[in-house]
């Protein structure tokens, strides 16, 4: 378990969503109007409000996506575990807060502040849509490449079960974005195309990291 933990850089992304998930909640208890009109009045506001709490479905994905997001580091070489790791964290972090800033930055037109961790989750479903679209890649390339040893049945049963982990996660997102919370439909109930940003970027962003990154040989 230790090995599991440690040694793959879990522990880092269930730290990383716990302490996010920590701060949203912090915010509830301190009275979320405050601050965001505390942080609408500073020039650094657009870059805190994505920690400021917006919704219990936002805390819920935050932790769901530590969930989703272990059957997909787990698929990939053990040396390159570490890596994907810290990318996952940082990399849906750092999407979010893009997205928001370029929301303020075109759509805001001096209306409320953007707030919650939503574009964060996005940013993370985005790059768990990318790696699973590029992973079943990846094996379906693979299936050319069989023989009849043990090992080699092994390693399709193994094939087989990850290319039904990434058409879930695949079919799941696709469900999210364009039916359960479509973003590509305009609506006043939040700053909608945070979303949208969010979403792309993180795709670009995942999808450059899968060609630089994990598909390098390890050496």
């Amino acid at each position: 378990m230790k090995r599991y933990l440690i040694g793959s850089g879990l522990v880092w992304v269930v730290v990383g969503f716990s302490i996010l998930i920590g701060v949203n909640l912090l915010t509830l208890a301190l009275g979320t109007n405050a601050i965001l009109l505390d942080l609408n009045s500073r020039s650094w506001g657009d870059l805190a409000s994505v920690f400021v709490f917006d919704s219990w479905g936002t805390a819920g994905g935050l932790a769901g996506l530590v969930v989703l997001f272990v059957p997909v580091l787990f698929g990939v070489p053990a040396s390159k575990r570490p890596g994907l790791s810290i990318f996952f964290l940082f990399g849906s972090l750092v999407s979010g807060i893009i997205a928001n800033v370029l929301w303020s930055s075109y759509y805001k037109q001096g209306g409320p502040i953007g707030a919650g961790s939503s574009s964060i989750a996005l940013g993370g479903q985005g790059i768990l849509f990318a790696l699973s679209i590029l992973g079943l890649a990846r094996l379906l390339l693979e299936t050319g490449t069989r023989g009849t040893g043990a090992d080699d049945v092994t390693a399709r049963e193994w094939r087989q079960f990850f290319s039904v982990v990434y058409l879930t996660l695949i079919v799941s997102a696709l469900y999210f974005v364009i039916i359960l919370e479509p973003i590509y439909i305009p609506t006043a109930l939040y700053n909608w195309r945070v979303h949208q940003f969010a979403f792309l970027l993180a795709i670009a962003m995942a999808t450059a990291f899968f060609f630089v990154f994990l598909q390098k040989r390890s050496r």
